[in-house]
């Protein structure tokens, strides 16, 4: 059976909670689905002392749960969908420390190739949500060579308070018929 993995990276259970688990619901009878947020896992920031790409296992030297848990939850998944708040124009900070952790797979190639869907929630227009945040993500997209199927953003203020209902609605259709598309593909065997 293939693999969802809904990633959340806030820190509270807001929009991006409720906007995963719409998704995920759609899913959950058809496909192997999990949803986590990072907020529950005790995740340390990367040393930068670079002993993953020195070692010849490129593990990393910290274990936490990102090492223990995380990593082998997207390694697994057929597609990975991340959302993140926007904050300041970028990612949370959650979200980057996860970002941060995964340079122990650079080496290993583990992400090349990996299906991701970006999501990002914020105030502002979801034009520029989009433009600042797919900038913020392109390092980790370029370096570990991920094939991303497309990025959304929702406009939202208070938790469960997204902006223009009836357009978030039509862009969680457009999440769901991207992941359909790519869970589908015969050449995706």
């Amino acid at each position: 059976m293939k693999k969802i993995l809904f990633i959340s990276g806030s820190a509270r259970n807001g929009n991006c909670k409720m906007i995963l688990e719409k998704i995920q619901k759609d899913f959950w009878l058809e496909y192997s689905t999990d949803l986590v947020h990072i907020r529950d896992y005790n995740i340390k920031e990367c040393k930068g002392c670079n002993t993953c790409t020195k070692n010849k296992t490129h593990a990393c030297v910290i274990t936490d749960d990102t090492t223990k848990v995380l990593l082998e939850k997207v390694v697994d998944a057929d597609i990975v969908v991340l959302a993140t708040p926007n904050y300041f124009y970028n990612v949370s900070g959650l979200t980057k420390t996860f970002i941060d952790r995964t340079y122990s797979l650079y080496n290993q190639e583990s992400l090349s190739g990996k299906k991701f869907v970006y999501i990002y929630v914020g105030e502002d227009d979801i034009n520029n949500t989009k433009k600042y945040c797919d900038n913020a993500m392109y390092g980790f997209t370029i370096c570990h060579k991920i094939s991303v199927l497309d990025s959304f953003a929702f406009s939202a203020g208070d938790i469960g308070e997204l902006k223009d209902p009836a357009q978030a609605q039509i862009t969680m259709q457009e999440i769901e018929k991207v992941l359909r598309e790519n869970l589908t593909e015969e050449s995706y065997e």
